[in-house]
């Protein structure tokens, strides 16, 4: 991708119809310094900002939030010149009309859009009574895989890009929503399979794993979640005292080579049930997943149970 080829001229309607911002304004919401922003533009063909007639760059609160975005990927482990790969095949984020008061989800309804307003109203005040109330309020109007693709998840990533005074507010956020799909996923039926679900250690937060979880604790399956990557020896023993019928290991971030390419190849050929690799991982890691003899779920999102009921589906013999 050449230079030419993401850069814009900005025209006298572009500067009436949004807010754009100079290169050291994206750079202090950012934290990226303008030249690493200049050649994530050039070199890697990250940013596309406008242009002005002078040949000063503009940049949209939609190029904030990509940078941000990027941000989120490297500090995942991604190559910054893997990450415009990712980032394209990701739906397009909305735009975002001031840095103050970002949309949260990306999703059609405009409703959504206003219990996210409500949300971020709550959690700048730190008031826990109203976030109790809105996600009560919520969990009636809504599906709860649309809350966990559509709103929860979105509004996670944000604050995990925030800096400053927004890390007390997503400190809040993950622990509310944590013990809340916690409460959820534990309610077991006998007459349902068994879900193990493995989180190894270093994640950039647990509470998307625990979205994750209960999506599939919804799709009637009995889960058990471990926040922690056990020994090989132990991991076998708990999935076959559990009768699991599936093993989900669940990363955002890169997996180790030890554990990819050792540990759950041995196991996907020692256990009885299918062994499976969830969130964004996935993505991060595809070439290495499809080669090995598991399956692949992909991130989360509202597909979720579908595909786990082909996971299930494929191991039962004919």
């Amino acid at each position: 991708m050449t230079k030419s080829s993401n850069i814009e001229s900005a025209t006298a309607d572009d500067l009436v119809s949004e807010d754009l911002y100079p290169i050291r304004e994206v750079s202090r919401l950012t934290g990226v310094n303008p030249v690493t922003l200049r050649a994530w533009e050039r070199r890697y063909g990250l940013l596309r900002p406008h242009r002005t007639e002078s040949g000063h760059r503009l940049y949209s609160m939609t190029d904030v939030e990509r940078v941000r975005s990027i941000l989120d990927w490297i500090e995942r482990g991604v190559a910054v010149s893997k990450v415009v790969s990712i980032i394209d095949r990701q739906p397009p984020a909305r735009p975002v009309r001031s840095p103050d008061r970002p949309e949260v989800c990306a999703t059609g309804s405009g409703e959504l859009e206003d219990w996210a307003g409500r949300l971020d109203d709550a959690l700048n005040r730190y008031d826990l009574n109203r976030l109790e109330q809105l996600h009560g309020q919520l969990c009636q109007q809504f599906p709860l895989a649309t809350l966990m693709v559509d709103l929860w998840l979105p509004l996670l990533r944000r604050l995990q890009r925030q800096q400053g005074g927004q890390f007390a507010a997503r400190l809040m956020f993950e622990s509310f929503i944590i013990s809340r799909l916690q409460r959820y996923a534990s309610r077991t039926d006998p007459a349902q399979p068994v879900i193990l679900m493995i989180v190894p250690e270093g994640q950039p937060s647990l509470a998307a794993a625990w979205m994750a979880g209960a999506v599939l604790a919804n799709a009637s399956t009995n889960l058990i979640l471990l926040e922690a990557m056990p020994e090989y020896p132990q991991l076998l023993d708990i999935a076959g005292r559990s009768g699991c019928a599936a093993l989900l290991l669940y990363s955002d971030r890169l997996l180790e080579n030890e554990l990819l390419q050792r540990t759950l190849p041995r196991a996907a050929m020692a256990l009885d049930c299918p062994v499976g690799l969830l969130g964004d991982a996935c993505d991060l890691q595809s070439d290495q997943v499809d080669a090995l003899p598991m399956l692949s779920l992909g991130a989360l999102g509202a597909q979720l149970p579908q595909r786990l009921a082909s996971l299930l589906d494929a191991s039962q013999p004919v």
